[in-house]
């Protein structure tokens, strides 16, 4: 399976959070985010490689292996799409939401501004890390 490496890992989660944060704010996003409310685990509920690994032996799996893999991914074809896109995806529309109506164009702009040094002729592209997680059933 794959999963998302920890945020600090992640620059397309760490250049628009970044900016977005100054005006809003992330529920918590940690392996266990929401398990205590009843609520579904986030995005990086497969971030730790050590619970992972503990999980997955625990379930009765051995020979477990998290292998790092670094992608480079596009947001969109230009900075507009690319603001568009990440203010939509899962992250950026939560914060977002959490946003007061009337800084929410200061908020994109932002975000627009920090996502400038990451655009080419070829898109906006920032960093990503995963999890390719292999097992084998005991």
């Amino acid at each position: 399976m794959a999963a998302w490496q920890p945020m600090a890992a992640n620059e397309w989660l760490i250049v628009p959070g970044a900016a977005l944060l100054r005006y809003g704010t992330l529920p918590d996003a940690g392996p266990n985010a929401g398990l205590a409310t009843g609520q579904e685990p986030g995005m990086s509920a497969q971030s730790d490689a050590a619970v992972v690994e503990q999980v997955l032996a625990e379930a009765g799996f051995v020979d477990v292996h998290l292998a790092d893999v670094r992608l480079r991914l596009t947001f969109g074809a230009d900075l507009d799409e690319a603001v568009d896109y990440l203010s939509r995806s899962g992250p950026g529309r939560t914060v977002l939401a959490t946003v007061p109506e009337h800084d929410r164009g200061a908020a994109l702009a932002d975000v627009r501004t920090a996502l400038a040094g990451h655009a080419d002729a070829a898109g906006v592209h920032l960093g990503a890390a995963i999890w390719l997680i292999t097992a084998t059933r005991a």
